[in-house]
């Protein structure tokens, strides 16, 4: 009954923490109608960066549209590791 109840309020504070994110990324933020992003890879795989010309392009060809703001971003996801500990 004690690993019950453990399992179950931590599922419910999970919940509860990721839900909060989310409510604050969307007031801060608001929805994203759109994302655009390039079709080009790196050798690497990765997506190359739209160029800053191309994203003045899109932001000017949007300057009339009944659109709130255009933002740019950059996300990366890399693994990394402890010295310490030698684990990822």
């Amino acid at each position: 009954m004690l690993a019950t109840t453990l399992f179950s309020a931590s599922f419910a504070i999970g919940d509860t923490f990721a839900h909060s994110v989310r409510v604050l990324m969307v007031d801060q933020f608001g929805h994203v109608d759109e994302v655009v992003r390039s079709d080009n890879r790196e050798s690497s795989g990765l997506r190359e960066y739209i160029p800053e010309e191309t994203a003045d392009a899109i932001r000017a060809a949007l300057a009339d549209a009944p659109v709130d703001s255009v933002m740019q971003a950059i996300g990366l996801s890399v693994p990394a590791v402890s010295l310490a500990t030698e684990r990822n």
